[in-house]
C-alpha cells in the first residue's frame, strides 16, 4: 500500500475513508491553480535570464489569461504578484537557487506501508538547504506530520547531510515571507512513530473496507 504523504493529515483524523479513497484515480499537480502558475514562474525566474519586472509582468497576464475575470481572481493574482516580488529579492539577496521544483517520495516506512507522492520546492545556498510549499492560506503548517518528515527524508535521499542541515516550511503568500524550521530529534521520532501508527490504520481499513 502506498499513501501519498499530501493525504497523510486526513488519514491522522479519518483512516477509514482515506482507505476508502486510495483505490480512486488522482491526477499529480496543480497547474491550473493560481499556485501551480506562482510556481512555473519560480522555475523561469531561476533557470531563465528574464529581468524580474518583465517575468513579473509576464506572471501578471498568465493569471488574466487562466483565471475568470472578477474581483475574487483579480484580488488574489495581485496578491500573488507581490508574493512573487518577495520571493525573488529573497532568493538574490540569500544567493539560494533552486535545486528542484520536487523530487519524488518513496519511502518504505513499513513491510507493507510506502509513502508516496512529491516534495515540496528544494531549494540551497553555500551554506542552507531549505524545502518549502506555497501556502495562500496561514496555518499552522508546523503541527503536520508531513514536514518533520519531509526533513528526514530529503536529508538522507536528496541532500544526504545531517538532518538538521534541512530546513522545511512553507513561502506564505499574504505575507510574502518564508517561515521555516529545522524540526528537533525528538519532534522528528514523534513524527514517526505517529506516521507509522496512521499507515497501520490506513492498511486495516484498505485491507478491511468492510470492517
Amino acid at each position: 500500500m502506498k499513501l501519498s504523504v499530501t493525504k497523510l493529515e486526513n488519514a491522522r483524523f479519518d483512516p477509514k475513508s482515506v482507505a476508502a479513497e486510495l483505490g480512486k484515480k488522482s491526477g499529480f499537480g496543480n497547474n491550473g491553480s493560481f499556485k501551480g502558475t506562482f510556481s512555473n514562474y519560480i522555475g523561469r525566474f531561476h533557470h531563465e535570464d528574464i529581468e524580474i519586472e518583465k517575468l513579473h509582468a509576464l506572471l501578471s497576464d498568465a493569471f488574466k489569461l487562466s483565471f475568470v475575470a472578477n474581483a475574487d481572481n483579480e484580488r488574489r493574482a495581485v496578491k500573488y504578484c507581490d508574493a512573487f516580488l518577495a520571493y525573488t529579492k529573497f532568493m538574490d539577496e540569500n544567493g539560494f537557487g533552486l535545486d528542484n521544483n520536487y523530487t519524488l517520495i518513496n519511502w518504505k516506512v513499513l513491510p507493507d506501508a510506502f509513502l508516496g507522492g512529491r516534495s515540496p520546492i528544494l531549494c540551497s545556498n553555500d551554506t542552507r538547504n531549505i524545502a518549502f510549499s506555497i501556502e495562500e492560506n496561514t496555518l499552522p503548517w508546523y503541527n503536520q506530520l508531513k514536514y518533520p518528515l519531509f526533513q528526514m527524508y530529503l536529508a538522507e535521499r536528496y541532500y544526504q547531510c545531517e538532518v538538521d542541515k534541512v530546513e522545511v516550511g512553507i513561502f506564505n503568500i499574504h505575507t510574502g515571507q518564508f517561515e521555516l524550521k529545522i524540526f528537533e530529534d525528538v519532534e522528528l521520532d514523534n513524527a514517526f512513530e505517529e506516521t507509522k501508527n496512521v499507515l497501520k490504520k490506513v492498511k486495516y481499513h484498505y485491507d478491511n473496507p468492510l470492517s
